[in-house]
Formats: C-alpha cells, structure tokens, sequence
C-alpha cells in the first residue's frame, strides 16, 4: 500500500551524486534531509508522522502554504501500490551555463572557471556514468509515472535519453525537464519523448536580452528565445512548460519584462505558466538595500512580488558580500552593470558606499 501520509515516502525517489562524495545517494524526495547510499537499506516507508527530515513541508504547511506532500498526495490518489512511481534525477553537473547564481557543483562551467583561477570551489561530482546506469539497471521501473531530470543542464548530455528508453510503459508517464533552454533536444530525443503521456519542460529565465545575458553568463538570450518558441509551436508531443524566474536583487525591478515576454510566449502556447520564486544564497532578495526595495515597492505596488521582497530582512554583511560576488562575476565576464542595469546599480553601489 501507499503511505497514507505521504505518497513520496512509498513511491518516491530522489537519485543524486552531489550529497555524497564519489558516491550516489537516495532519499525519498529532494527535499528530505536525510539521504543514503544504500536503497535497499533505506527505512523512510514507514514514517506517517512528521520527523525531521520532513521539516521543510512541515514548515510550509505550519505557514498555511503548499508543500511537496500537498502535491503529491494530490497528485497520485489512484496509485495504490508501493513502487518507483515518482523519479527525480540529479545527475552531474555538466553545464554549458556560468550563471551568477549558480555553483560550481550545479556547472561545471563555473568548476572550470574557478579551477583555472586557483580558487576553492565545491568539489564536481564524479561517479562514473556507468555506475549510474548499473544503479538504475537495478531498480523496478514499471511504476513510473512521473520521471524528473535536474541538472547540470540535463540537454547538455545524452545519459537522461538512455534513461527514457529504460521506461517499459512510457504511455502511462510524465517526463519533466529543468533546463536553461539553451540546446535544442536532438531527433533522438524527440523520437523518444512522442511516446511519452506528457512532456513538461520548465525553462528557467530570469531576465530577458542583455540582462538575461549578464545572469545567465554563457548562454545568449535570442538563441534561448528562439529555441522555446520553436519547441513550443512543435506539435509532436504532448507538451506543457513554465518559465521559472528566479528573483534577485538585480532583476526584482524589471519582473515586469519578463511578463511581457511570458505574455509573447502564451500567443505560442497558451498553457505556459510564468512561476517566480525568491533567490537563495549570495544572490538572496534579502540583500536587496532599502533603497532599492522602495523602488521596487512604488513600482509594483499592492503586487506580491514587492510584498514578498519586503518579508525578508535586510542584512548588511550578507549584501557587502554580494557586492563582492558580483563584481568578481563582472571581472570573469567583461560585464558592465551600470549599462545593464543602468536604472537600479547606481543606487545599489551609492548605497554601499555611504555603509562602509
């Protein structure tokens, strides 16, 4: 049977190669703490209360939001049996992308950049692809419904496509890509996903033409454009996409363009959805400096975006540090942000002038 408080516990599966070192790891989903190198020692299945390493859904749902178990209770009402039912994919972190938001154990761009500056950087993951493929080999896949590929970008290498062939009822499932948008899939790929029930490709973008360049270093934005809009307009699988948009302190003032090109892409396909969430880390929304929040305030004024902007605390040591990642993102680049950027980074670095 199905765990009854959450599917995923029963019928889950997250497989990545970036938790432990030279090693693959399971849990679950990818948002459960508690990850291991062996499946088959694995003792998630009976859980039906809340523990710690459920704590992010519990927050979540503490905080009258959705969580993952929502989801995914939702989701699979009809499944009834233990299995592999849902499959998340985190292998390698090839990458043809350096974006300023990234790392180098999601890029391994950003790895070659910072190897050739002598500098520390996580370390790339590196199990062979062969001991991947014998990891899947011994797993049941005859349950999958829905087969999930992170990245690294996942176009930029051919393992996820040998993987698609492992499915023996492809009819019955899902596949879900999150990609950068950058590489047209192959014929091969094409031929394969057709099969598929559906074919869900969520394209991250952040920004549109130059400042899409400055974030997403490496990658060109007409090039992107044009490959989802002729992917979109491509009427050989069942196909249903997002844009994912992360928000930044240098791309929170100018969300309104990325609706409009949301907006021009809907006249393509008028299922895609435009999905925003807050960026994490050195490039965080809480490292936006007050000034900037309350442009961006009278901009979108009573629009979520600058309330959820203003729900997080500004830190002055966390936004001195990202001022320093990106100029040395401007250094590796050849960047300018005052062209880029011209109506918002002139107040940022004013402002940080006047606090140190």
């Amino acid at each position: 049977m199905t765990n009854e408080f959450c599917f995923l516990l029963s019928n889950g599966l997250f497989i990545s190669d970036k938790a432990i070192t030279d090693s693959i790891s399971f849990s679950p989903c990818c948002i459960y703490k508690d990850q291991v190198s062996n499946f088959a020692s694995a003792d998630w299945k009976n859980i039906n209360n809340w523990t710690e390493n459920c704590n992010d859904c519990k927050l979540k749902e503490d905080s009258n939001k959705k969580s993952r178990r929502n989801e995914m209770n939702s989701w699979f009402t009809d499944v009834k049996q233990e299995g592999i039912t849902h499959l998340e994919i985190d292998y390698s972190n090839a990458c043809n992308a350096a974006c300023g938001i990234c790392n180098s154990m999601a890029s391994s761009s950003i790895a070659n950049i910072m190897r050739k500056e002598g500098k520390n950087y996580i370390k790339t993951p590196n199990v062979k692809q062969q001991v991947f493929f014998d990891t899947i080999e011994n797993l049941d896949l005859s349950s999958i419904r829905l087969l999930k590929f992170r990245g690294g970008e996942p176009f930029y290498a051919t393992f996820h496509e040998k993987l698609l062939e492992k499915i023996s009822i492809p009819e019955n499932a899902m596949i879900m890509y999150q990609t950068n948008g950058s590489i047209y899939p192959s014929d091969d790929w094409w031929n394969l996903a057709k099969n598929f029930k559906e074919v869900h490709l969520s394209f991250s973008i952040d920004a549109v033409y130059e400042r899409f360049n400055y974030i997403r270093s490496n990658l060109n934005f007409e090039k992107v454009k044009n490959n989802i809009l002729k992917i979109l307009i491509d009427k050989r699988i069942n196909l249903s996409a997002s844009i994912e948009c992360t928000i930044n302190p240098l791309n929170a003032y100018y969300f309104d363009e990325m609706f409009n090109f949301y907006l021009e892409l809907k006249k393509f396909n008028k299922n895609i959805k435009l999905n925003w969430h807050p960026c994490m880390g050195d490039w965080g929304i809480e490292n936006i400096p007050p000034v900037l929040r309350e442009l961006i305030t009278k901009k979108f004024k009573n629009n979520n975006l600058s309330k959820v902007i203003n729900s997080y605390d500004f830190d002055v040591t966390k936004f001195n540090n990202f001022i320093k990642v990106i100029q040395n993102h401007e250094k590796r680049f050849k960047l300018d942000s005052y062209k880029v950027f011209p109506e918002i980074y002139p107040l940022i670095m004013d402002y940080y002038t006047s606090i140190n």
